[in-house]
């Protein structure tokens, strides 16, 4: 982005469906990254940055890294990207007042 004259700034926990927003005087594009070990013809996005996609258009943009940490090379796509398939994902939450302390890794 710099190379190009961009200012990018690192957004990524503040949770609006992508990483990095990059600004070249008003023009600003909203980049979500992935990085993959090899090449392949998927990635997975997260509903939210579906939607960011969505809401945003023209300025979203989808960098995908393969070998990030080999020898990196990026694809950059732009919306609309076309979905195929949803993956349902099920996560637990547990309650802290169960279950046993591990003495060892315990904090006192």
């Amino acid at each position: 982005e710099r190379g190009r004259g961009w200012v990018p700034r690192d957004v990524h926990e503040e949770d609006m469906g992508y990483d990095i927003e990059s600004r070249n005087g008003m023009e600003k594009l909203r980049i979500e990254v992935k990085g993959l070990s090899r090449e392949g013809d998927e990635v997975t996005l997260t509903h939210n940055e579906l939607k960011a996609s969505e809401f945003f258009g023209d300025s979203y943009r989808l960098y995908v890294v393969f070998d990030p940490l080999g020898s990196p090379r990026l694809k950059q796509l732009a919306p609309p990207f076309r979905v195929k398939r949803e993956v349902v994902v099920v996560q637990y939450v547990i309650d802290l007042g169960d279950g046993h302390a591990d003495a060892a890794h315990t904090r006192q």
